[in-house]
C-alpha cells in the first residue's frame, strides 16, 4: 500500500533544511523565505530574535 500522499501540480513543497537553507521543490534556496502553494519569496526579519 503507497501512503505517499498527493500533491497537486505546481505547489511547493519543502523537501528539506539545513547548513542556511531549504529545498523547496527541487531548488535549492539559502537564508529566509515565505514559501507559498504557488511561489517561493525571500523575506528578511526586521530584526534578530533575542
Amino acid at each position: 500500500m503507497d501512503v505517499t500522499p498527493l500533491i497537486p501540480q505546481g505547489k511547493q513543497i519543502i523537501e528539506a533544511y539545513g547548513e542556511g537553507g531549504f529545498r523547496i521543490s527541487g531548488q535549492r534556496v539559502e537564508g529566509s523565505v515565505i514559501v507559498f502553494p504557488d511561489k517561493v519569496v525571500a523575506w528578511a526579519p526586521a530584526a534578530p530574535a533575542t
